[in-house]
């Protein structure tokens, strides 16, 4: 798998957090709150871009936050499944 397919991987995984955020209600505000995060970077997440501060705890932290598996997120990718809802946007 070359660097451009991880990326795009990666993309996708924080577009189903998004994704799974969204079926939660919960704000990005809230939501980065209860994960114990700063907003800006759940924001940053969440549009495929990984800041300076961040570290798997956040992904694990918002998994459970979600009530998912870190795999079922994962599994998600490998069926092809983006999560996102195209209505939605990108936000």
């Amino acid at each position: 798998m070359n660097r451009i397919d991880e990326d795009w991987e990666l993309i996708n995984l924080f577009r189903n957090l998004r994704y799974l955020r969204h079926q939660k209600g919960l704000s990005l505000h809230g939501a980065a709150r209860q994960a114990g995060m700063d907003p800006r970077t759940l924001q940053a997440l969440e549009a495929g871009r990984l800041p300076e501060r961040w570290g798997l705890r956040s992904l694990f932290a918002l998994c459970d936050l979600y009530g998912v598996e870190l795999s079922e997120v994962f599994r998600r990718l490998d069926e092809g499944k983006n999560g996102l809802d195209k209505r939605e946007g990108h936000g």
